[in-house]
């Protein structure tokens, strides 16, 4: 096969010029963005690099570089960098207590939050299958949870956030206490996130 070729030759390439590093964060990227199936085995390799590099108590430039390019695109946030660096900062001088996201995606904010925020409750609503991130597999729960530092809490709520049972459920974990924080990045139209914004 002419593809298969053409990807050998370019693996050699890499090994040749940039070495067997830079290889092996390529060839993750790919297999995360061309074979869904061998997303699964990549997770594992994440949870331990997220492990290792929370042990550091890294800044927060080093936080959002290792999102946007360190753990393999896994956890990669949708948002522009510097916009939600700026966000993380303003984050960071609040100190929010309770989080709610809307719109969990690859959950790159929410380690984002994790790692900005050392004594912080973060619930994530996701709708599986939903138009803008598809939802994720419960398999990746595991992954998210691996964001958590001591101190931390994390709810993961498989949900429509338009659903007035979810906005119960949501309730019931923050067990009266307001929310510091939202982040509504679910429902990209106008009305789902005024909808969002309401409920």
């Amino acid at each position: 096969c002419n593809c298969m070729s053409t990807l050998l030759r370019k693996s050699i390439q890499t090994i040749k010029n940039q070495g067997t590093g830079a290889f092996a964060k390529k060839a993750l990227v790919y297999l995360e963005a061309k074979l869904e199936p061998a997303k699964i085995f990549l997770y594992p390799y994440a949870r331990l690099r997220i492990k290792k590099f929370n042990k550091t108590f890294p800044s927060l430039k080093k936080s959002v570089n290792f999102a946007f390019r360190d753990a393999g695109r896994l956890i990669r946030p949708s948002q522009v960098e510097s916009e939600i660096e700026t966000l993380l900062n303003i984050i960071k001088e609040t100190r929010p207590r309770r989080i709610l996201e809307i719109g969990t995606s690859k959950g790159g904010t929410i380690f984002l939050f994790a790692q900005t925020v050392p004594q912080t409750e973060i619930i994530s609503i996701d709708l599986p299958g939903g138009a803008f991130g598809g939802g994720y597999p419960e398999w990746k729960m595991p992954l998210y949870r691996s964001f958590m530092r001591p101190n931390q809490k994390l709810h993961l709520l498989r949900a429509n956030s338009h659903y007035l049972e979810t906005l119960q459920q949501a309730g019931s974990l923050l067990r009266g206490h307001p929310i510091d924080f939202l982040f509504i990045d679910g429902d990209h139209t106008y009305e789902g996130a005024k909808k969002d914004f309401e409920l």
